[in-house]
């Protein structure tokens, strides 16, 4: 059974803290700068990829001892393609599908998993029924898998029936 340093314990402690309190932070802006519409909005599709992306990096800090300087890479990417969208929606995939998506094939960690599965879930049903985005949707979904893909071919996960447990 794998136990993690408390050091490492700490760290991911630390970073879902700091993505919390951003996360609400960021959420009491919107709500003073905007009407309430707008700020449910936010919480309910800003925040999620904010507090998964901080899971994410949590879930690599406590993970084996075993990380490659290209999954380092491709979940920074992963990352960066998702948060581009914050910059400008003329991007023609999904941030959250791209997210979602990778994370689910390249998180260690079974709660991470299960929380991408939720949250890709959750995001495939506003952007195919509530919204009817299908184009942003796929395009993002396949920008995920392929970068999942390419994670797993990097990754002793494909290879092992070894998981984490659930911290």
């Amino acid at each position: 059974m794998h136990k993690e340093l408390p050091t490492k314990n700490i760290q991911r402690r630390a970073i879902m803290f700091s993505a919390v309190v951003a996360a609400f932070c960021l959420a009491m802006i919107k709500a003073t700068r905007s009407d309430w519409s707008a700020t449910l909005h936010f919480v309910q599709y800003g925040v999620p990829p904010i507090i998964f992306s901080a899971l994410l990096v949590a879930d690599r800090l406590s993970g084996r001892r075993d990380s490659k300087s290209v999954k380092l890479f491709l979940d920074g990417l992963a990352i960066a393609i998702a948060g581009s969208r914050l910059l400008t929606t003329a991007t023609p995939f999904s941030g959250h599908m791209v997210l979602f998506s990778y994370g689910l094939l390249a998180a260690a960690n079974r709660t991470t998993r299960l929380m991408a599965l939720i949250l890709l879930i959750h995001t495939t049903v506003l952007k195919l029924i509530v919204w009817k985005d299908f184009s942003t949707w796929s395009c993002g979904a396949a920008m995920g898998v392929v970068l999942g893909v390419a994670y797993l071919k990097f990754s002793n996960r494909a290879r092992s029936n070894y998981d984490f447990d659930d911290r």
